[in-house]
């Protein structure tokens, strides 16, 4: 069999994006079992479960890339994190995203960042969405 260094890349990519929806569900099931999921029909694509853990985030892009934010998770769903943080994040800026104990920062960009009194409200929508959630349509 030969192996071309396209296959070669197709193949780390698949594993990586494996990883990701791995610890995506991950996430997910421990905010399950502490956090409260929310039964909101309107404009929110997946379900969304409350979640208070620590969480790191590496800025991939902007004249900031490098940089390490550590702040803390609001909600979590199959398709994107809440972080609240008291630092802003501009919108689209990409980034990665590290909680607890989990080895691999997951992809995301950044879709909003929210002022409030406690900080900024940052909404991620993952790069690579866990697919098997029906995804809800807005009504």
């Amino acid at each position: 069999m030969i192996c071309t260094a396209d296959t070669q890349k197709e193949s780390k990519a698949t594993s990586r994006t494996a990883n990701e929806i791995a610890t995506i569900e991950s996430w997910n099931r421990e905010a399950e079992q502490t956090g409260t999921t929310d039964t909101y029909t309107g404009k929110r694509a997946w379900l969304r479960t409350t979640w208070n853990a620590p969480v790191i985030i590496k800025l991939t892009s902007g004249k900031n890339a490098g940089e390490l934010i550590h702040a803390k998770a609001k909600d979590v769903s199959l398709g994107g994190i809440g972080i609240i943080s008291r630092n802003n994040i501009p919108m689209h800026t990409a980034i990665e995203i590290w909680v607890g104990h989990h080895q691999l920062g997951v992809p995301g960009r950044v879709m909003h960042s929210t002022r409030t009194m406690v900080g900024f409200i940052i909404g991620v929508a993952f790069n690579t969405p866990a697919g098997n959630q029906l995804k809800r349509v807005a009504g």
